[in-house]
């Protein structure tokens, strides 16, 4: 489903739901919930600079390009980790196949 576009010598995917590690997960929640970069920053302990960066980089790799998508995309991706939790089917399986 997703779409795949080529370029010389490269492939890549766009819109491929992705796992995002423990601290990407709580900034992309908290901006999600519609907090400011110093407000995450604080929460989380962060500098802005690595709140501003870490979004930068979460955003396209959950598919979206506004904060206020994220909340969507973050659903989407919980969705799909509980089908592929599912018994019988196991996440690395699931990697391989797609």
């Amino acid at each position: 489903m997703s779409a795949t576009m080529t370029t010389p010598g490269r492939a890549c995917v766009s819109h491929t739901p992705c796992r995002l590690t423990r601290r990407e997960r709580q900034i992309a929640e908290l901006a999600a919930a519609g907090l400011t970069v110093e407000e995450i920053g604080e929460l989380a302990g962060l500098p802005r600079r690595t709140v501003s960066t870490q979004l930068y980089r979460i955003l396209p790799r959950l598919g979206v390009t506004t904060r206020a998508a994220v909340r969507d995309a973050l659903d989407r991706l919980d969705a799909l980790h509980t089908d592929a939790c599912r018994p019988g089917h196991s996440p690395r399986s699931r990697a391989r196949h797609e």
